[in-house]
């Protein structure tokens, strides 16, 4: 049984779908299959037009709030819509869909059988194409509509009332979509309970899907290293030491943000380090905070070329341990703390420090090929 709805909790739903703790539909038939397993919920349809799988829970819609989820198409035309539903009752609500080709639409039931059209087919580069996941959010503030995908705002209108607190997924025919997080959270509650931790709100301020060189990142080819954009960024290095390959970054020690950068191990050292190079003036200083292809992490930095541990090498089952096992490691700014996650989990904390420069990105160290995806940096603000 879904968890009763609380005025003193912010989070009308916290689902990572780790079980079924929410009850979504678990079902399979000649049409669709829905199923909860490895930290996703997979919704297959077969032939039709598409399918919904859908909760009910209350949102205050006189309140601040969000409605969040993280969703992959794993397999389907590039070109179909799929993506959430919300607001729904009797035949109204509304949807926010992508495709895995960069485009979304944002549409309007309006009875059974009509459709208003909000936003009409737009392609948008904030989009992580093909089997990429994304972050879809419908933000509410002050009255305003922000549809937000990756957290870049895409879209926004004045908020449209809508007739229920039905809300989920939508996968079209001959497609499978997993969905790795469903969220809703009540920011006007928050201001209630000043006591609880609070939810940020991130704004995307730069984006590099390493689909190509548009940023102009090292591509040095030598005895050392073997750099290249023929598989997104990646960098294979042949000797000992480390390779480094920055950009400066619109960050600084006055500011909160977060920065995410998306991993693969493809070959060589498992024990060796590999990850995001932050805060970086040139090889002699700079901070590090990297994994290792047999599930550890450590965070330290190199001050006039010696090494200094903030945090030691420690095994952590957050990594998604050996090749071609995609991992997501996130370093945040925030309220006088530096936070380190690996996969959207919080893997250590530790007092904020100074920044030597703001340049941040890619590390490898050893004999060992990396591929580089999905580095994107969002400012980071509270609800006022």
């Amino acid at each position: 049984m879904q968890a009763a709805f609380s005025q003193n909790n912010p989070w009308i739903i916290n689902d990572d779908f780790s079980s079924n703790k929410n009850n979504w539909i678990i079902d399979s038939n000649a049409k669709y299959q829905f199923k909860i397993s490895y930290g996703h919920y997979g919704l297959s349809a077969n032939d039709g037009p598409g399918y919904f799988s859908t909760k009910h829970f209350f949102i205050d819609q006189s309140h601040d709030y969000k409605i969040e989820t993280v969703i992959q198409n794993f397999s389907g035309i590039d070109t179909k819509l799929f993506g959430m539903t919300f607001g729904n009752h009797s035949g109204n609500g509304f949807y926010f869909f992508i495709s895995k080709d960069g485009f979304f639409k944002i549409m309007q039931q309006v009875n059974p059988d009509s459709i208003k059209v909000i936003c009409d087919d737009k392609y948008t580069d904030a989009i992580r194409q093909g089997k990429n996941y994304n972050k879809l959010s419908v933000i509410n503030l002050k009255g305003k509509w922000s549809f937000r995908i990756n957290d870049q705002e895409v879209y926004s209108c004045d908020r449209i009332t809508f007739a229920g607190n039905t809300a989920g997924f939508f996968v079209p025919g001959n497609t499978t979509i997993f969905c790795y997080s469903f969220k809703a959270y009540d920011w006007t509650i928050e201001d209630n309970n000043p006591g609880i931790t609070k939810e940020p709100i991130y704004n995307n301020v730069f984006a590099d899907d390493f689909s190509s060189n548009k940023n102009d990142w090292s591509t040095k080819n030598d005895e050392n290293d073997d750099i290249s954009f023929s598989d997104n960024y990646t960098i294979s290095r042949k000797t000992s030491g480390f390779f480094i390959s920055t950009l400066r970054m619109p960050v600084s020690n006055f500011l909160d943000f977060r920065i995410d950068l998306t991993l693969t191990h493809k070959a060589g050292a498992i024990d060796q380090s590999f990850g995001l190079c932050f805060s970086e003036t040139d090889a002699d200083n700079l901070s590090v905070f990297s994994i290792s292809a047999d599930g550890s992490f450590h965070v330290g930095k190199f001050i006039k070329g010696e090494w200094s541990n903030i945090k030691q090498w420690i095994e952590s089952d957050a990594i998604k341990q050996g090749n071609y096992n995609a991992n997501t490691i996130s370093f945040e700014q925030t309220k006088g703390k530096w936070n380190f996650y690996i996969n959207n989990t919080l893997v250590y904390t530790c007092d904020k420090q100074m920044l030597f420069e703001s340049r941040f990105g890619c590390y490898v160290e050893d004999v060992q090929t990396i591929r580089f995806d999905n580095l994107r940096i969002s400012s980071i603000q509270y609800h006022q």
